[in-house]
């Protein structure tokens, strides 16, 4: 009875892996870095599989009739499994390519297959999925706070540890004292708990591959495609988040600045140079805006050849000099290859007490009117209802 309960919990076990890479192989595999992962991880699965059959088979004929042949197949397997749904995770989740070649989950089961064959197969398996698990715990567990799929997984490589450190605790003794291989089988709960946890690993897998997609949807929907900053919808978003901040940190004085950049006669970079360099012009002018401006500044196009930035805990005085030094990097040289100088326009808003998130429209629509009187001028700062600070357009620059 004990013999038939282990071939059907094995049984299920193959069955809900091949019915999981089912649907992983029918996954759309064209998201950036995902269709290699997503082929290791299935590989892995497969190999996985394979092993299961050789158990079942072991349950149907009678133990003596394997050969170690079969059996050091066997222990490659699982470890090839292992070690592929290793490189599939740090496919996904690191940036560096260090594991990301398939060649090293073949060495390494090649290696433990040999152990398996010249010592013992279960303490084999043991050590080496257990360097593959700890090494997947190490990848899931720094990103366990932003996606739920790795802190899952991270708990069932923790499951998975414990039960190998068990096995190891009840098998090497056995072959240490010259018992060699002659292990008894897992225990009918053993087999039960590693088929939830292999469906858990899947899942979590799924749930990685789903909350990646959605976390690049969501910064393609915030961010300014042509540019790389951020789009209207993203910077209000963020605007609100970095006010909603300084306002939990209990200051009763929050200052902030919005300054709206426009550059000058942009029309005629079109017209004149084309889109194309057009388009350069924006990019050039995004990246002089982002390095004079600090990391916890909000930068974003806010449409057309329109910038706009917020400077959390700015006074006036501050995002004036901000604003200054955008206007002077931006006219300092040209921002594409075969380009003009262009200048831009710059409006400044501040408010030192600000009180309600809901002030941030009042402070851009500040900063908009005087971004309309600078451009009465070109290439200055407006900060007061008075004369623009600014300076000449520099030789070689478009000109009214």
């Amino acid at each position: 009875m004990n013999t038939f309960s282990e071939a059907a919990i094995l049984f299920t076990t193959l069955v809900v892996g091949l019915l999981t890479t089912g649907v992983l192989v029918l996954l759309p595999s064209t998201w950036q870095g995902d269709g290699r992962s997503l082929r290791y991880w299935v590989i892995g699965n497969l190999a996985l599989s394979l092993d299961r059959v050789h158990t079942l088979t072991r349950h149907a004929f009678e133990a003596g009739a394997q050969s170690e042949l079969l059996a050091s197949l066997a222990t490659a397997c699982v470890v090839l499994g292992a070690a592929m749904h290793m490189t599939a995770l740090h496919l996904l989740l690191r940036d560096d390519s260090s594991v990301r070649d398939h060649r090293f989950p073949l060495a390494m089961a090649l290696v433990v297959a040999v152990i398996g064959w010249l010592w013992s197969e279960p303490i084999a398996v043991a050590i080496g999925t257990s360097l593959c698990i700890a090494r997947m715990l190490v990848i899931c567990w720094p990103r366990r706070r932003d996606l739920r799929g790795a802190l899952a997984m991270s708990a069932a490589m923790l499951f998975f540890l414990a039960m190998n450190a068990c096995g190891l605790w009840v098998q090497l003794p056995l072959v240490l004292f010259g018992h060699g291989n002659d292990v008894s089988s897992m225990p009918v709960t053993v087999l039960a708990l590693d088929l939830v946890l292999s469906v858990v690993v899947n899942l979590a897998f799924l749930m990685i591959l789903i909350e990646l997609l959605y976390q690049r949807v969501e910064r393609l929907s915030v961010t300014d495609a042509l540019t790389g900053v951020l789009n209207r919808r993203g910077f209000l978003q963020a605007a609100n988040l970095q006010l909603l901040h300084a306002g939990h940190l209990g200051r009763m004085r929050c200052p902030a600045s919005v300054l709206l950049l426009d550059l000058d006669h942009f029309k005629r970079v079109n017209d004149d140079f084309g889109h194309a360099t057009g388009d350069a012009v924006l990019q050039g002018a995004a990246r002089c805006a982002a390095t004079a401006v600090g990391q916890t500044d909000v930068i974003a196009r806010w449409g057309g050849e329109e910038f706009v930035v917020l400077l959390p805990g700015a006074h006036l005085s501050q995002a004036r000099e901000t604003a200054e030094r955008i206007r002077l990097e931006i006219a300092r040289a040209p921002l594409a290859d075969k380009a003009p100088v262009v200048t831009v326009s710059i409006g400044v808003a501040a408010l030192d007490e600000l009180l309600a998130i809901d002030q941030l429209p009042s402070l851009i629509a500040e900063a908009d009117r005087r971004l309309y009187m600078a451009k009465r001028q070109r290439n200055c700062v407006v900060t007061h209802d008075d004369s623009p600070d600014g300076a000449l357009v520099p030789s070689g620059g478009i000109t009214a």
